[in-house]
């Protein structure tokens, strides 16, 4: 589906190595480090994911290989990580992290995908959600993945 979604996007293509077996995003990020050790590597993840991101197995030693690019998702600022507006409770070296170069904060409408949202759509027959690729959600409808069982 990866290869589905960036297949008209020009530099971009999908890996099979977190086919493999189990793997963390440590073990993804230290691959890709090796191969490439010379480049620049980012991790784009939801700013709801970075505001739990000090729960992720060696979430340091991500964040000190791969710079991270921090999507808007619903609900969610990145902003307050840094401010303490919201989750004061996070470790103060989140914080620091949040508020670093290594942080990189995307200006983006919020999009709303879920695969709650998607399960729903599919069983339903409904129309592709926002920001899912029409390739993906043809595939997905194909095998009927994601799709709500009896």
């Amino acid at each position: 589906m990866v290869e589905l979604a960036v297949l008209e996007e020009p530099g971009l293509e999908g890996s099979a190595f977190e086919l493999e077996g189990l793997c963390y995003t440590i073990d993804t990020v230290k691959h890709f480090h090796r191969r490439h050790p010379d480049d620049r590597l980012f991790l784009i993840l939801g700013s709801d994911s970075l505001a739990a991101f000090h729960r992720w197995r060696r979430w340091r030693d991500i964040a000190a290989l791969a710079e991270l690019v921090v999507l808007a998702r619903p609900g969610w600022n990145p902003e307050h990580l840094s401010t303490g507006k919201s989750g004061e409770d996070l470790p103060e070296d989140l914080r620091r992290l949040a508020a670093s170069d290594r942080v990189h904060r995307v200006e983006n409408p919020p999009v709303e995908v879920s695969s709650t949202g998607l399960r729903r759509a599919l069983a339903m027959g409904g129309r592709r959600p926002p920001g899912i690729p029409e390739l993906v959600f043809r595939y997905l409808k194909k095998y009927a993945l994601y799709e709500s069982r009896p």
